[in-house]
């Protein structure tokens, strides 16, 4: 058995890919987890393992320095990154050090997750790389255009030199379509997506088309192209994916480029131009300069504004969601009914950012029925009470679809928490907050809860652990106390020997002696 370490600090993340897949059924064994880069460097020193997921945007440590230290180290493990809709920059950095892979987060399921596997597990088996001969390989200009989009590749290119756009494509509800693609999408999705679009006269001239990943792909639009004509050629490779495959995709069509030097920024705006589904709803093209009814730079402003209310939702803190919103009301009714639709907007935007961050079903996210058109419905509102209500609603359904991803966990919450504990007791920062977070509950319900099921708080839980641990090794090894104590998580020795003697009775030197 291959053995794995997940690092994110997102509860449902970790739950969501520990689940998804039988993962001793494909040959590997979860045997950690960690909230950041730095425990995850601390247990991965401590037991080394073959395979490590990682989270980008970490507190303490995030995961671009963990990947660092790893890839420095001998016989580093194969890396696959886990990533948010908006980390696709970072992820291009990662793959100099020499990642493995990229998943995005939203898109997490078990056809997609047992191929990623499959290909690992290749790449583990034949670990001895093929010497080198010396020679330049020719790559056809997809190759290139991919290993420059992925990073993995300097973007002197002659593809370049001229006027040019990029655009990219997600694809919409990528979950659902990668069940019905099978395991092996890239011979049975992505390769069927370039054959098709390669009929289209326009992109066989004047584009190169390359697939990232089985749920985007990215298409230089090579000339002089207007926005309009951009969007023109991407809607028309977006019909012949839907007549055929029965896919809907969203477009970005990136501002035009002059250069090499202008590829990373343009590439950044096209992937953020197809977050405009958030608000106006999955299939369509999005153009900064022809989508002006929301502007996303000035969006991105009302990310630190907007965290209380994130934090409140997320946490399922009510008292903190009452008071979030009636900060926000009361800013609402000092202006405009403009200013109030344009909140309404933010918030939308940046919730959707957030779950799809925390990799939320993207039906969730783009196909909730009627209200698909955000936009619309926000702009229909006649007044700032009717926009008060809308965002208590919204607000409504978003903790309510939280709730219930709580309430359908496939691993009974206790058996997490426990089994969490278990594999960071050692750490002397292990608290009760980062275990209720681990498991995605309140700390409050989290503590009440574990108290009422396992007959003790979570204090004596853990301290007992410790002491347990301590006297096996008091037993097995030779380590001195100081070093025992270090080992199973105590801040100091002295503190050790207390509650050591308080709990078994004798110190621990005579607990040696003795046994």
């Amino acid at each position: 058995m291959y053995r794995v370490l997940i690092v994110d600090d997102e509860a449902i993340v970790r739950s969501t890919l520990a689940t998804v897949v039988d993962w001793e059924a494909e040959g590997f064994r979860i045997e950690g987890s960690a909230l950041n880069g730095k425990l995850a460097l601390e247990m991965f020193l401590r037991n080394r393992f073959d395979v490590v997921f990682t989270d980008i945007k970490m507190p303490i440590m995030g995961g671009m320095e963990l990947i660092g230290h790893l890839s420095g180290i001998d016989d580093p493990p194969l890396i696959i990154v886990l990533s948010a809709y908006n980390d696709f920059p970072l992820v291009r950095e990662a793959f100099r050090y020499g990642v493995h892979d990229y998943i995005m987060k939203s898109d997490i399921n078990r056809m997609y997750l047992i191929g990623l596997l499959r290909s690992v597990k290749d790449k583990l088996s034949a670990k001895e790389h093929t010497p080198g001969t010396g020679l330049e390989i020719t790559r056809t200009r997809e190759e290139r255009l991919c290993r420059m989009a992925l990073g993995s590749m300097p973007t002197h290119d002659e593809m370049l030199q001229g006027i040019w756009r990029l655009a990219c494509f997600e694809i919409d509800d990528f979950k659902a379509v990668s069940l019905r693609f099978g395991e092996d999408l890239g011979a049975s999705l992505t390769q069927p997506m370039l054959a098709l679009s390669a009929q289209i006269p326009r992109v066989s001239s004047d584009c190169v088309l390359t697939g990232v990943s089985p749920s985007r792909l990215v298409m230089l639009i090579l000339g002089e192209e207007s926005a309009h004509q951009a969007k023109s050629i991407c809607k028309r490779v977006q019909k012949i994916w839907n007549d055929y495959l029965n896919i809907t995709c969203t477009a970005g069509i990136s501002p035009p480029g002059y250069s090499e030097n202008d590829f990373p920024a343009r590439l950044h705006t096209a992937y953020d131009n197809v977050t405009y589904r958030y608000l106006f709803g999955p299939g369509g093209a999005y153009s900064a300069e022809e989508d002006q009814s929301f502007n996303l730079s000035a969006a991105f402003r009302w990310a630190d504004e907007l965290q209380p209310l994130w934090s409140a939702v997320k946490g399922l803190n009510t008292d903190a969601l009452v008071s979030a919103q009636q900060a926000i009301f009361a800013a609402m009714y000092r202006g405009s009914l403009r200013d109030a639709r344009e909140t309404a907007l933010a918030i939308v935007y940046h919730t959707m950012l957030q779950l799809s961050d925390m990799g939320a079903d993207p039906r969730f996210l783009v196909n909730s029925g009627d209200q698909a058109n955000f936009y619309q419905k926000i702009m229909a509102l006649e007044n700032i009470s009717d926009v008060e209500r809308w965002i208590v609603n919204f607000v409504h359904w978003v903790t309510d679809y939280l709730e219930q991803i709580q309430v359908t966990g496939k691993i009974d919450i206790m058996e997490k928490a426990k089994r969490f504990i278990a594999e960071n007791y050692a750490d002397r920062r292990l608290t009760l907050a980062a275990v209720a977070d681990h498991v995605g509950l309140s700390e409050k319900y989290f503590s009440s809860r574990f108290t009422k099921e396992n007959k003790e708080n979570f204090i004596d839980y853990l301290t007992n652990l410790r002491i347990n641990k301590a006297k096996q090794l008091l037993l097995k090894t030779d380590m001195k106390i100081y070093m025992i104590s270090d080992a199973v998580g105590f801040n100091s020795v002295e503190h050790f020997t207390r509650v050591f003697k308080k709990k078994v009775g004798v110190s621990p030197r005579h607990y040696s002696e003795e046994s």
